[in-house]
């Protein structure tokens, strides 16, 4: 485990959408799914690069919930695939949120 990670993550694949602060549309394919979780942040998997300190807004869907977490962009990765692997650090969740995104892998 990375010395600077503080929350162990979870593998977790939901699908989520992401705007920009204060709910600005991203430019693009703002869409795209998770690959892990912690009480920290979380890894997405998305077409659109965005630079880290870009903050960021998502609606996640886990099962019959939609959960909304702000956060900013830690690092950001092109793929072999040609997608791009986000890790966002999360600046704002509800404790209920955070539960159901945890609970329910």
């Amino acid at each position: 485990m990375d010395e600077k990670r503080r929350s162990v993550r979870i593998e977790a694949i939901y699908l989520f959408s992401a705007d920009g602060e204060n709910r600005t549309p991203l430019p693009g394919f703002n869409v795209g799914r998770t690959l892990d979780v912690s009480r920290g942040g979380i890894a997405i998997e998305m077409a659109q690069e965005i630079p880290p300190g870009a903050k960021l807004i998502m609606d996640i869907g886990v099962g019959e919930h939609i959960v909304e977490a702000q956060c900013e962009v830690v690092y950001c990765v092109r793929l072999d695939n040609g997608m791009v692997r986000l890790g966002a650090a999360f600046t704002s969740i509800s404790s209920e949120d955070q539960d159901i995104l945890l609970e329910s892998v």
